[in-house]
């Protein structure tokens, strides 16, 4: 995932949800142009550096709305290594 696709994403869900930018920056605490640089992939060097370490140990970063992610914290995930005997 870049800064690119996190900006896709949030720019969808805060039209669903929240509508215009001028809105939902003020609902959400944020400036209207950190709102519009984040949903332009302009997310800032940290963004990218941390979704190009993410990457690099072969993780990959997934959006779901939070209700979504209370059911996948609940199901077993077998791509999850047992713990150590150590």
């Amino acid at each position: 995932m870049s800064p690119t696709d996190v900006g896709d994403v949030v720019r969808t869900v805060r039209a669903d949800t929240l509508g215009r930018q001028v809105d939902a920056a003020s609902r959400l605490g944020v400036s209207v142009s950190m709102l519009g640089d984040l949903e332009r992939g302009a997310g800032g060097s940290q963004l990218d550096l941390t979704l190009q370490v993410l990457a690099d140990l072969g993780l990959d970063v997934v959006l779901v709305p939070r209700d979504a992610a209370r059911s996948l914290r609940a199901t077993p995930n077998s791509a999850t290594p047992p713990p150590s005997d150590a």
